[in-house]
């Protein structure tokens, strides 16, 4: 889990605009914590969303450099593990958001 939120924060940054607004929050949902992972850079494209946890998925078309579209591939395969989720989502006021939900300890969701 620790790779997981460094990936997720790293893309944060990677991503933020350049006023650099990130926000990150935990909080129990019931039977779940709820980390949520946001920016205010650019959103992603519905038909990206679709395939962002997908291997090889990539966020914006071009990307160069260290990018293989493994990171967020890999969080989803740690994330299920956990018996939890990933998804990503429009960011209120602009941006995107990650969310990660996982059971918490003695419960049943």
């Amino acid at each position: 889990m620790r790779r997981v939120l460094e990936n997720l924060l790293n893309n944060a940054f990677r991503y933020v605009s350049s006023r650099g607004s990130i926000d990150v929050a935990i909080e129990p949902e019931g039977a779940w914590a709820v980390l949520r992972i946001a920016n205010d850079g650019p959103t992603i494209k519905p038909e990206v969303k679709r395939h962002l946890f997908d291997k090889y998925g990539v966020v914006h078309e071009g990307q160069s450099g260290q990018n293989r579209g493994l990171g967020l591939y890999l969080c989803r395969l740690v994330v299920d593990g956990h018996g939890g989720t990933i998804a990503v989502g429009d960011r209120a006021g602009g941006g995107v958001e990650f969310q990660i939900r996982l059971p918490l300890k003695g419960t049943k969701p």
